[in-house]
């Protein structure tokens, strides 16, 4: 058998009276035979390991990276993807947030606040919700409220 033959990427298969260029298995970069214990070097996101090509888990290798707080790594053969965590969701190729919204209040609203009267001083009071119950929501002088 002569393995420059076939092109890389491709092994040859000797048939009766002629030969078939195969193509490797995905493990393989370059390759002698089927399977990924064809393979004589692996391709990216493979390693050798008992005479085959097997799949490097780079999320559990730590070889990836994906942002802690807001993607789960999750192995792909040969790779790996981020995926967005709950809460979050995909915006190009970052994961966000998912939308906050926000509350909009007119200038001339009577409503009553929190505190019982009519005005917006409520700072000290939400700061010691904010504390007791880990909400994030502030207000800023716009009469607008991020929830």
């Amino acid at each position: 058998e002569n393995s420059t033959i076939c092109e890389n990427g491709k092994f040859c298969d000797n048939t009766p009276g002629s030969f078939a260029c195969r193509v490797c298995h995905s493990a393989c970069e370059t390759c002698i035979g089927e399977g990924a214990s064809g393979c004589t070097k692996c391709s990216s996101g493979y390693k050798m390991a008992d005479n085959e090509c097997k799949d490097v888990d780079e999320c559990s290798a730590e070889e990836h990276d994906c942002h802690k707080d807001s993607q789960k790594c999750r192995n792909m053969p040969g790779s790996f993807t981020c995926d967005c965590k709950k809460g979050f969701k995909r915006d190009g190729d970052q994961c966000v947030k998912n939308g906050k919204k926000e509350v909009v209040k007119d200038d001339d609203d009577d409503r009553v606040d929190d505190d019982g009267d009519d005005d917006d001083d409520d700072e000290d009071e939400d700061n010691d919700k904010e504390e007791k119950t880990g909400d994030n929501s502030k207000s800023d002088s716009t009469g607008r409220e991020e929830l």
